[in-house]
């Protein structure tokens, strides 16, 4: 799906609303494709198979050669979190970091998804021995990913409810499996922050 889109945040100005509004409609376009519900959690290990996705550790690697395996759980899933073989079904066989905890992968899973999605092509490729590629995106590509992936875990509307309703960003992550900082980015990027004050809501609750 290669396309044009809006210009996005470039670290000094917020999103449009017309990035925002591209980003969310492609989230509703990927739960619409895996059957799940607008307000509903969504596990991408349990949607693997919609998305034509196999899941995999370093451990279940049979053929990767034990330096290969040192270097790779030795890194930090800063360094990276996930990479990706195409298997001649057509499947995206993506190997995650052992480490990333599980809101953290999820995020790593579904931007694996969103790069299928968009049918990025990476703008560098690192191989590793039986095939496996660390893909590297341009910055463009990679924020269209990233916003996806955050706006298919965290639906536009179960956000604005929260927010309506006086949850916090730490009731969003408990709901939807997500961490905390995802759960704020969302508030913050869908401009829904000014209307946002964990100090009141928890004074309320208090009394």
């Amino acid at each position: 799906m290669n396309m044009q889109i809006p210009d996005e945040p470039d670290g000094e100005h917020p999103a449009s609303r017309e990035f925002m509004r591209y980003i969310e409609e492609q989230a509703m376009l990927i739960r619409k494709r895996t059957g799940v519900g607008l307000l509903e959690s969504f596990d991408p290990r349990s949607m693997a198979k919609d998305v034509r996705l196999q899941l995999a550790y370093p451990k279940d690697v049979t053929k990767l050669p034990p330096e290969v395996f040192t270097y790779l759980s030795d890194l930090s899933p800063k360094a990276w979190s996930g990479m990706g073989r195409l298997l001649p079904s057509g499947e995206l066989l993506v190997l995650l970091h052992p480490a990333m905890t599980p809101e953290r992968e999820s995020v790593t899973i579904m931007e694996e998804v969103g790069h299928a999605h968009f049918g990025h092509q990476p703008s560098e490729l690192v191989a590793y021995p039986e095939g496996w590629e660390q893909r590297y995106y341009n910055k463009q590509v990679e924020q269209e990913a990233k916003w996806t992936a955050a706006a298919v875990l965290l639906p536009s509307k179960a956000v604005a409810l929260a927010v309506w309703r006086g949850e916090t960003a730490i009731d969003l992550a408990v709901a939807y499996n997500v961490s905390v900082e995802l759960a704020e980015m969302r508030i913050k990027t869908l401009r829904l922050w000014p209307h946002y004050d964990p100090d009141a809501i928890s004074i309320r609750r208090a009394g």
